[in-house]
């Protein structure tokens, strides 16, 4: 069934239960003429209830292409809206911000809208579903909880989350961080005023460093010093967070320790917040050392914390040495003359700072003095706030005349001060005057940023260019890749095939190798055995052989002591003979003696040669023996 505006103002009239009027209409017509052209869908705190809620989702399903943004926050759709919204979601994909911050969404209405945003096609990346302090804020809850945390798991689109009082408590922060762990699309959660407590504050710290998050917002949760430690952990070692809201949280001195420390450490902080806290002038002195070395840090708001001159002393000494702030707001503080002195003193030639907050403090006219001097030398700062302090029209006259000096103040807000009109009106002419100044030197600020800009995109363009060229290349590689993808896939195949027959080969040279193995076994058995046998002989004959060497040892000395023995007759036999023949040669002359004594002697020396000969051959068979053996 088609729907029009027409519908949703009917619908909205039953909402608030009144009477259609041709004037209600018209007026309702210019809203939506003047709210929603364009891309965008604004009926803000515009009293839509939830059967207008319907109304309008039930309207934008007929356009699915047109709107890029749904803002319906400070209404009261209530579930049927939020359910109504939820099926416009299931079907539009151009909507990438919706905001229904304070419309009395409940669990179911909070569920309807999760589910949606599981769905794939789903292209939301900014969902504001906040409940405002009031009569309509939204109450999730637990049980909501547990669907955020799965949306989370699944949706990795959605890029800026806040569900600041909701209820959620610990246990439902817990199911959200489940589901955080892990996301790499979700870039800022805002979690503010949901009863974190210490506990919280530790669950969240530990989902905070698994994830992509590079802006938290932790306001009143009452986490204390013990929270702040988790988060200054989750802050030195997340690789992404650069911005943490931690105001309003009972943060103390110790707390602002854990964070001086963190800051030291961690590069990338962009802004911290820790207004309304209570770090006094100790806690101010541990920021105060962290703003020493930090070098990222832009944003640093410390309102409300009592730091009192004490700690502003501190703090002006550490921006002498810091040159990353330009954005500090120092407002009820308990600041006196002689702590924005020195402020003022730091940042007299400060080349970074331009918003520099001071409200509420006690500035009498000697603080407002130096406070001129400020105005007086410093080129940068643009946004300076002297509200609500105790200053006189000594003071006033001082700053309204360092104006005629400082061309780039475009606003100073010295509000609730005693100053006459006079002065107030020379201060708002000068800075109407430095206003007006900054309009027209837009343009050539404007011309020089489009000029670096068109440099910017002739960079970028050449870098386009050259991934184009890399494109083709890759495309070419991929095409040769395909091919070599193809030939790869076929000389798969023909591997299966061959590794199938090599298989088979396989199979049967197993079979063969197991008959192998079972001859192999026997054939070492019988090995076993002979090297067996052999050992056995080897000992008995090396036994026989020593037996035998013992033996040839006793013969060989026998042997000696019959040589020896021989040698001594055959001496004694040499003598005889010698005898024998000096006796023969006395007898020569007497023949026939001599005969028969020659024969005797002959006969004699025969049986000498003879027992000789025998000797000798014992002799010779003993070394023959003694060599055989």
């Amino acid at each position: 069934m088609s729907i029009d505006v027409s519908d949703i103002y009917l619908a909205k009239c039953k909402d608030l239960g009144i009477t259609p009027t041709s004037d209600r209409e018209n007026r309702f017509f210019e809203v939506i003429r003047r709210n929603c052209s364009g891309t965008i869908f604004d009926l803000r705190d515009h009293g839509v209830g939830e059967h207008s809620g319907d109304a309008i989702a039930r309207y934008l399903e007929q356009k699915p292409d047109k709107y890029g943004s749904l803002f319906l926050g400070g209404n009261v759709i209530r579930s049927r809206g939020a359910h109504a919204i939820a099926k416009l979601l299931m079907v539009n994909n151009t909507l990438t911000s919706l905001d229904l911050r304070s419309n009395d969404i409940d669990s179911d209405g909070g569920i309807a809208l999760f589910k949606a945003l599981t769905h794939s096609n789903c292209t939301l990346t900014f969902l504001d579903l906040s409940g405002m302090s009031g009569v309509n804020r939204n109450h999730i809850g637990i049980k909501g909880a547990e669907y955020i945390g799965v949306m989370l798991s699944q949706n990795q689109v959605l890029n800026r989350l806040y569900l600041s009082e909701n209820g959620f408590g610990v246990e439902g922060v817990h199911r959200i961080c489940d589901g955080l762990i892990g996301n790499i699309g979700l870039e800022t959660l805002d979690l503010g005023s949901n009863s974190l407590g210490v506990e919280g504050s530790a669950i969240l710290a530990n989902a905070i460093i698994k994830s992509s998050l590079k802006e938290v917002l932790v306001t009143r949760n009452h986490i204390g010093d013990g929270g702040a430690a988790h988060l200054s952990t989750a802050i030195t070692t997340s690789p992404h967070l650069t911005s943490v809201d931690l105001s309003s949280n009972n943060i103390g001195p110790r707390g602002a320790r854990y964070l001086g420390e963190a800051l030291e450490v961690r590069v990338g902080m962009v802004k911290l917040d820790l207004g309304k806290n209570e770090l006094g002038p100790l806690g101010a002195k541990f920021i105060s050392e962290a703003l020493k070395s930090t070098i990222s840090l832009t944003t640093l708001i410390l309102q409300g914390n009592s730091i009192d001159n004490k700690g502003a002393l501190d703090i002006a000494d550490a921006l002498r040495r810091n040159t990353s702030l330009t954005k500090f707001d120092l407002s009820c503080n308990r600041v006196s003359d002689d702590g924005v002195t020195a402020l003022s003193e730091a940042l007299r030639y400060n080349s970074r700072m331009l918003h520099f907050d001071l409200s509420s403090n006690k500035i009498g006219d000697e603080g407002g003095i130096s406070m001129a001097e400020l105005i007086y030398h410093n080129r940068t700062l643009q946004h300076l706030a002297l509200r609500n302090n105790s200053m006189q029209d000594v003071a006033g006259e001082r700053i309204a005349r360092s104006l005629q000096n400082n061309k780039t103040l475009l606003s100073l807000d010295v509000g609730f001060n005693d100053f006459s009109y006079r002065n107030t009106s020379e201060i708002e002419r000068r800075i109407h005057q430095n206003l007006i100044r900054y309009k027209k030197e837009a343009t050539t600020r404007y011309k020089q940023e489009i000029a670096e800009l068109l440099a910017i995109e002739s960079r970028l363009t050449s870098a386009q260019n050259a991934l184009e060229q890399e494109r083709a290349v890759r495309v070419e590689k991929e095409s040769l890749v395909a091919v070599s993808l193809q030939a790869l896939e076929l000389a798969e195949e023909k591997t299966k095939v061959q590794l199938s027959e090599i298989q088979e080969t396989l199979g049967e040279k197993n079979k063969t190798i197991s008959k192998c193995e079972a001859r192999q076994n026997i054939i070492t058995r019988e090995i076993s055995r002979i090297k067996t046998e052999g050992e056995t002989k080897f000992r008995n004959l090396a036994a026989k052989v020593h037996k035998d060497k013992d033996t040839n040892l006793k013969f060989e000395k026998r042997l000696r002591m019959r040589i020896l023995e021989l040698d001594e007759m055959k001496q004694m036999h040499n003598k005889e003979i010698f005898q024998l023949q000096e006796q023969l040669k006395l007898e020569l002359f007497d023949r026939r003696k001599a005969e028969n004594d020659f024969k005797e002697v002959s006969e004699r020396l025969g049986n000498v040669v003879e027992q000789l000969k025998a000797y000798g051959k014992q002799i010779l068979s003993f070394f023959i023996l003694s060599y055989l053996f």
